[in-house]
């Protein structure tokens, strides 16, 4: 399982740092797309918090 975790982040490099990257279409993430992806891995997150503290209360 580790070494299956190892390689995945390898290839991920791999195909990030090397001109490979242009061929797959990837691009560097700027302040606006990590604004979208947090917000978007945070909301879920912030949802199921207050129904939980109203499933509490009631």
């Amino acid at each position: 399982m580790i070494f299956a975790l190892i390689v995945a982040i390898l290839l991920q490099v791999i195909l990030i740092v090397t001109p490979i990257n242009t061929i797959f279409g990837l691009r560097n993430i700027n302040i606006y797309d990590w604004d979208i992806i947090i917000t978007m891995s945070i909301l879920p997150l912030l949802v199921m918090e207050v129904v939980k503290f109203f499933r509490k209360e009631y």
